[in-house]
């Protein structure tokens, strides 16, 4: 795939249709961990990014969170792991996940990053007693 990738540069531009429409077959053929790169990547940064391929990003970043928390936590990405935090995760139980991860890796800022995001975007509702 990285000859087909290399294929979707003209110059020193990148041809983005191209290189979009290979994720459809690479996603298949890549590492999970590079995959996690690219997407990240595509999703962070869209420039020139179509629906349909921010669709396909999106449905296989949601499939594989774990994963790909798992591997920014290894690599101590914590500038993407934020993202995926603050930005990409879309409901409660997406940043239980990211949470889920941090603390099986037994990273303790993560936790505290992934519990401060998880009470700002999703906040839990106080009972109130009344009589």
């Amino acid at each position: 795939m990285g000859v087909q990738y290399r294929n979707a540069f003209r110059s020193t531009q990148v041809v983005f249709r191209e290189y979009d429409c290979l994720f459809t077959t690479g996603k298949y053929n890549i590492d999970l961990n590079v995959l996690s790169g690219i997407v990240i990547s595509r999703l962070r940064y869209p420039l020139a990014l179509e629906e349909d391929a921010r669709g396909e990003y999106t449905d296989w970043l949601t499939l594989h969170l774990r994963e790909t928390s798992f591997y920014l936590l290894e690599q101590e990405n914590e500038k993407d792991l934020r993202w995926l935090a603050e930005v990409f995760a879309s409901t409660a139980e997406q940043m239980d996940v990211l949470l889920e991860t941090a603390k099986q890796r037994e990273d303790a800022q993560a936790v505290s990053i992934m519990m401060d995001v998880k009470h700002r975007r999703f906040p839990t509702k106080k009972l109130k007693f009344c009589l």
